[in-house]
Parts: structure tokens; C-alpha cells; sequence
């Protein structure tokens, strides 16, 4: 029998004792590791979603011109404005909102603002002349007779002159001018059309949904639910940017307060169907005036319903909402829309899988990963509030000294250990065994044989350098004194980190900027529809492609971002 024969039954037992030794060390940490991977509370789903929920403001600004005897009088202070609030539904800038959020600004209604324009100026501006000068009386039947008098005189003598904007505020308070992409009109006590004689004013009831789309890429989303399986009881959160921020006497006016998403909680109070026929979702969730629009999850932070209706009653000191009797559009009547516009949904997030991570990590308590996912989407959504509180939060901790060893750290260790142990033991088994049995002598191979097989041995040849098509030399900017070479591939221009070459972290530079590299047999630089542009040489020179010349100086953006001197291989 063999050395290693006679080893071989110690070595099976010693195998045994380890793996469960193995098994017992790390059923623990599997066991954690399960239960750290359940389901996210509502804190952390809340995190998740809020950076997709966005703020809309449609603006119709006015110019009013009336012919009068002394001369044409123009008015610049009339006009309306609305907000609501939306959800993103693919990262390439596809949101939606309520119909009645962007109606003003999509319908043709031109003769309805132009009447109300001229009625603002009527009141704010001819009525306190008449009132001050006794010619009306204070009571309201008496200004409701002048303002009626006034607007059928100088209506033939008025030029209204109307601008429209539409503008999507993200939650990192970044603006985009957007589009309408679908639109179904606000719902209506009535079917069909409604046409109002006198007054070139159609209405048209509808399912009250909007599709609008903003110029941007990576943006974070929302996942989209089943609003078909939603169950009585079930909690509801309704995300979005209530007017009554905007408005309160309390509360600050700025950007930073407004752009903060408001979240509220209720439950499912039933189903309904509107007079038109249209399904709803009843809810007891808190909503309000600018909420319109705006998601409302699921507790696994998939969006069921969207805010379009709240219930109001008309009390002696006016019109006054009911909170408790709010209603949704059911995500499911909404993905209607979404398929109609063709637009894809759950189209992966860079934003949402970084973001997830970093919430993950924080959860585990592994701050330096926390640390390194912030980075990561603060590249992706600058100044976005919920990461820098995140940020700023474990950096606290690690400040304090609160960041335990991660559970990934201490199963690496055990695992070092583990095989630590299982070499030392078959080392011990093989050296008693050896104390016991003699080995069985091996045939001597000559010296001479060996020495002629030592010579045999190939020495690797070096791999050759690959093939350079020149390089660029930072000469100005944040990357001045480095060189970057061209490779086949060519070299990419830009602030993207996950898509470029060469990397400069500059708000005028483009995510993808400018792209070098070989064409036609010829070095090129490409400008990849940038948005301050890529120059040749000089500033008056803004190139879309050209061939460049050992010397070339390339300038990136309208302010010199950074420049590059393109030289040839030596």
C-alpha cells in the first residue's frame, strides 16, 4: 500500500469534520444575510421612489392691448398659473400627469384666455377707477353690472397677445421645458363634447391623463403596479408637491421647500366609476391642490393609482376641501395611455440600481459603501436632496465611530480561516501518517535528464504594444498635462464617467461631448450633438466632424471646458 493509500481514510474523515465545521461557522451568517434581503420597510421603499416624483408648472402669461381715445394701452400683468406634480415612467424623460394639469397650456382655448385676460384687466385696473370716482357703487351686483358693461365695450378694441410654457422641476430642482405626448381632457360631469353658445368654448370630458416628455437621460423611475388586485384596507402613500407649500403664509417660498416631495398615507376605501363611466380608486389618503398627477404606491413601492380628484363641499365662507374622499386614476387605465404613446416601461434605471445599492448598504450599516454609491448618483442627479441627506448621515456615523465591520468583511474572514484550518489539518494527518509508514522509494531519475529538461523550458515572448493612431495632450483645463491615447475604438469626450474615455467633471460639458478616433482612414473629431459645442483651433471655428492635423487644438464647450493638442505616434 502507498503513502497516500494509507492516508486516504484519515484525509475522508478530516474532509468531514470540516464541512461541518464549515457549516456550522456560516449557517449564522446565511441566515442573517436572508433576512437582511426581505422585503424593504416603508422608510426605505419611500426613499426608493420619491426622486421620480416631479413638480409641473404650466404658465400662460398675457399681453393685453386696448385701442383707447388717448392711444393703445398695454397690460403685462394678467395671466395664470397652474402646477400638479408627475411620476417618470422610463428614464429618457417619459412622465405622467393629471389631463387638468396641462390643459391650459395644450388645449387651443385661445378665446377662452383671451375673455379671461381682459376680464383681469377690467377688474384690476378700469373697476377701482370707477368705485374711487363714485361712478359704481361698492355692492357686487353693481361691479358685476360694470365689469359686464365694460368687457362688451372694449372686446372689439382688445388685442390679447398669449404665451404658453410647460416646465418639469426634478427633484434635484434641475428645470425642463417638456411636451405633451398624449392628452386626455379633465373628467366631466357629461360625455362627449360640450359646446357653449356665445362663447367659442368647447369642453370635452375625458380620463384626465397626460404623457410629457423632457430632454434628459438616466433619470430615476417608478415601478408600475396592478391596480386590479389593489384590496379594501390596503395602505396607500401619495407622493407629490401640494399647492398649499407654495401658498402657505408659514412656510418658506423657496425652491429648496417647495421642491421637497411631500408623502402622505391612507388606505383604500373602495372602487368607483365616475358619471362618465370611467373607474376610480376611493382613498382616505390626505391629498390636496397640486397633488394632481402624483403617484400613489403600493407598501412594495409599486405605483397602483394616480391623484386626480379630491371632494369639496361649498360652505358660507366658500368652496372648502373634504379630506377622506379622494380619488385615483388607476395605474391600469393610465398604462392604457402609456401604450397608446408606445413608450416602454420598466426600461432599467442607472439611477434606481446605484440608488438601491446605497440604500441597501445603509441598511447593513457599510458606510464606505454607502459613501461610494452616494458619489456614484450624485454624477448621475447633482444636489439630489435625499442622497446628500444619506450622505450626509454616514458620514455622521463614521465620524462617530458607529459603522460596525460589515457582515461581508467578517464571512470573508471566516472563510479565510476556514481554509486556513482545513490546511493545517491534512498537513498534521499527513505528517503522522508519514512518522508510520515508510514511503515507497522512488526511481532516481539521472541528473543529467533533469538538467536537459530544466533547458527545455520556454521563456514567454513579450506581447508587441498595440497599435497607437496618435494621442491627445491636455493642454488646457482640468486635465492639462495628461495624455490620453487613441486606440482603434477611438476616445470619447464627455461628463459621463460610465460611457467616456476621458472624463471631465463640468456642468457645460455634455454627458457625451466629442468622440476622437479613425474614419475614411483619417484621425476625426466628431462633436456628438453637444450642447455647448466642440471647436477646432479656434473659437470661430464650431466643427460637427473634421479631419485633424498633427497640432490640432480641439476646445471642448463654448467656455473652454478643457482643450487637447492632437499629435501623431512617435
Amino acid at each position: 500500500m502507498s503513502f497516500f493509500d494509507g492516508c486516504k481514510g484519515k484525509v475522508k474523515e478530516s474532509i468531514l469534520i470540516v464541512v461541518s465545521a464549515i457549516f456550522f461557522l456560516t449557517a449564522p451568517l446565511l441566515f442573517v444575510h436572508n433576512a437582511r434581503g426581505a422585503e424593504e420597510g416603508g422608510k426605505m421603499m419611500l426613499l426608493r421612489v420619491k426622486p421620480a416624483v416631479v413638480f409641473i408648472i404650466s404658465r400662460i402669461a398675457g399681453i393685453v392691448q386696448i385701442n383707447t381715445k388717448s392711444g393703445v394701452k398695454t397690460f403685462k400683468d394678467v395671466g395664470m398659473m397652474s402646477t400638479g406634480s408627475g411620476f417618470i415612467i422610463n428614464p429618457n424623460g417619459y412622465i405622467c400627469t393629471n389631463g387638468h394639469v396641462v390643459q391650459f397650456y395644450y388645449e387651443k382655448n385661445d378665446n377662452q384666455l383671451e375673455r379671461m385676460f381682459l376680464m383681469q384687466v377690467i377688474q384690476k385696473h378700469f373697476i377701482p377707477n370707477l368705485i374711487q370716482s363714485g361712478k359704481v357703487k361698492r355692492d357686487p351686483a353693481s361691479i358685476k353690472k360694470a365689469i359686464i358693461q365694460l368687457y362688451t365695450i372694449l372686446k372689439p378694441k382688445t388685442v390679447v397677445k398669449i404665451k404658453k410654457d410647460l416646465m418639469v422641476f426634478l427633484s434635484n430642482r434641475e428645470k425642463f421645458p417638456a411636451e405633451v405626448k398624449d392628452y386626455s381632457p379633465p373628467m366631466g360631469p357629461y360625455p362627449g363634447k360640450l359646446d357653449i353658445p356665445g362663447f367659442h368654448y368647447e369642453s370635452e370630458a375625458g380620463k384626465d391623463i397626460a404623457i410629457i416628455k423632457i430632454e434628459a437621460k438616466d433619470l430615476p423611475t417608478v415601478a408600475l403596479g396592478d391596480s386590479s388586485s389593489v384590496q379594501l384596507g390596503e395602505v396607500v402613500y401619495a407622493a407629490g408637491y401640494p399647492g398649499v407649500v407654495l401658498t402657505h403664509a408659514m412656510l418658506q417660498k423657496s425652491l429648496k421647500n417647495i421642491l421637497d416631495c411631500t408623502v402622505t398615507v391612507g388606505h383604500i376605501s373602495g372602487k368607483k366609476l365616475t358619471a362618465t363611466g370611467a373607474s376610480l380608486i376611493q382613498t382616505d389618503t390626505p391629498i390636496a391642490h397640486g397633488n394632481s398627477g402624483g403617484p400613489a404606491f403600493n407598501a412594495r413601492g409599486q405605483v397602483i393609482g394616480m391623484s386626480t380628484l379630491a371632494s369639496i363641499e361649498k360652505t358660507p365662507s366658500g368652496v372648502q376641501q373634504i379630506q377622506g374622499f379622494n380619488f385615483l386614476v388607476p395605474i391600469n387605465t393610465v398604462k392604457e395611455f402609456i401604450a397608446r404613446a408606445g413608450i416602454k416601461t420598466g426600461v432599467p434605471s442607472l439611477f434606481n440600481k446605484v440608488w438601491a445599492e446605497a440604500l441597501m448598504a445603509y441598511k447593513n450599516q457599510e458606510c464606505d459603501t454607502v459613501m461610494k454609491h452616494c458619489a456614484a448618483v450624485l454624477k448621475l442627479m447633482p444636489n439630489q436632496p435625499d442622497v446628500l441627506k444619506l450622505q450626509r448621515l454616514t458620514q455622521e456615523k463614521i465620524t462617530r465611530g458607529e459603522c460596525p465591520v460589515s457582515w461581508k468583511k467578517i464571512a470573508l474572514y471566516v472563510g479565510i480561516g476556514v481554509i486556513i484550518l482545513i490546511i493545517l489539518i491534512i498537513i498534521l494527518i499527513v505528517v503522522k501518517k508519514g512518522g508510520k509508514e515508510k514511503p515507497v522509494e522512488a526511481a532516481a531519475e539521472p541528473v543529467a535528464q533533469v538538467a536537459q529538461e530544466a533547458t527545455r523550458v520556454e521563456i514567454p515572448r513579450e506581447a508587441p504594444a498595440p497599435a497607437s493612431l496618435g494621442i491627445l495632450m491636455g493642454e488646457d483645463g482640468p486635465l492639462e498635462g495628461k495624455t490620453f491615447v487613441i486606440s482603434k475604438e477611438g476616445l470619447k469626450i464627455g461628463r459621463d464617467p460610465a460611457k467616456c474615455d476621458i472624463v471631465i467633471d463640468n456642468p457645460h460639458v455634455s454627458r457625451e461631448h466629442a468622440w476622437v478616433g479613425e474614419e475614411g482612414g483619417n484621425i476625426v473629431v466628431k462633436d456628438l450633438a453637444s450642447a455647448n459645442g466642440t471647436f477646432l483651433n479656434t473659437m470661430g471655428h464650431q466643427i460637427k466632424s473634421e479631419v485633424l492635423n498633427p497640432g490640432d487644438i480641439i476646445i471642448i464647450g463654448k467656455g473652454k471646458m478643457a482643450t487637447f493638442v492632437y499629435k501623431k505616434s512617435e
